[in-house]
């Protein structure tokens, strides 16, 4: 009603398909029209009908905005929905491209790694085949001086030389055993961990209990190096901070044809899972450098407390390795 009054100029009302009036809109009133629209004057026949008109015209405004409310929430919606859309793509691309990134820092920490190995082969070749070789000679030599020397004073320092000379080789030799451990390549895996855990206790004093399955076959050369230098590490690592003096090392192969290794000691122990971040600001690499050899070769590591009290690591790398063998295979 109050919308017909404010846009028209005459109203025209019918009552039972008659016309009952024609009323000027700006003489008459809306009480007046719904009378002439319900035929009758009485209070409980108009007011009602006056309430319904204008709860069905409120009703309607009401609705009209509702209709207004969810066309804009679709709208919403759809844009919202096109926005995740899009942010799920760029996020997948995100995701794919880090892992791209990440693969090609692994393939390139890779190779520095075997590039590393490879320098240390030369090295140690080149330190056993020439220095070493050559303090021998002069060794010989002098001990063929030796022979004909009868000062004893000029005898007791060519003995001092020699024995000098003798001390010499056998640091070098040590260290062409820790760039690269001929047994390693000459006679495998198992002979080139016995060698180091016999050499580690001696220099050390720490016992070191071995089981090492029989027979070990050989792995390819990545794999058998990766398990030495974890090892290696992880003695050093021992001496360094553990504080023990039982050690126990285990390899064996699993039930998927990969490398299973397992050190404990029986030592002070650490608090567990360790804080890579704080060892590295701490300059403790061992962890570091163990869980990185780990992590290329696709493997999995766990650090625990011992039933010794210690600390025990158990690691397995899957065979065959991620990256091409180099050097020995495995038929």
């Amino acid at each position: 009603l109050n919308l017909i009054f404010a846009i028209t100029n005459r109203v025209l009302v019918l009552y039972q398909g008659r016309q009952a009036a024609l009323r000027a809109t700006a003489s008459t009133t809306p009480r007046e029209i719904v009378e002439l629209m319900v035929g009758s004057v009485r209070q409980e026949r108009v007011t009602p009908l006056i309430w319904a008109f204008e709860n069905y015209y409120q009703a309607q405004q009401q609705a009209e905005q509702l209709r207004q409310q969810q066309l804009q929430l679709q709208n919403n919606l759809a844009a919202q929905d096109s926005l995740n859309r899009e942010l799920v793509q760029r996020l997948h691309e995100q995701m794919v491209a880090l892992d791209q990134l990440n693969q090609a820092l692994q393939e390139a920490h890779h190779r520095l790694m075997l590039e590393r190995e490879a320098e240390r082969k030369v090295l140690a070749r080149e330190l056993h085949d020439q220095v070493i070789q050559d303090l021998l000679s002069f060794n010989y030599q002098l001990e063929h001086v030796e022979e004909e020397i009868e000062q004893d004073a000029a005898l007791s320092e060519l003995q001092n030389i020699r024995r000098g000379i003798r001390e010499v080789v056998a640091v070098l030799r040590q260290m062409c055993s820790d760039l690269r451990p001929p047994t390693l390549d000459s006679h495998g895996l198992a002979a080139a961990l016995r060698s180091l855990a016999s050499q580690w206790s001696d220099q050390t004093g720490i016992q070191v209990e071995l089981l090492l399955a029989e027979p070990l076959e050989r792995w390819p050369e990545t794999i058998e190096l990766a398990v030495f230098r974890i090892v290696q590490e992880g003695f050093n690592n021992v001496r360094k901070h553990a504080g023990a003096t039982r050690v126990l090392l285990e390899v064996r192969r699993t039930s998927a044809a990969g490398v299973m290794v397992r050190l404990a000691d029986n030592g002070r122990g650490m608090v567990t899972p360790p804080d890579l971040q704080r060892l590295a600001e701490r300059k403790h690499f061992g962890l570091i450098g163990i869980s990185e050899r780990v992590s290329l070769l696709r493997g999995t590591l766990q650090i625990g407390p011992s039933v010794w009290g210690g600390l025990e690591l158990q690691i397995e790398i899957p065979n065959p390795a991620p990256f091409p063998a180099e050097g020995i295979g495995v038929k």
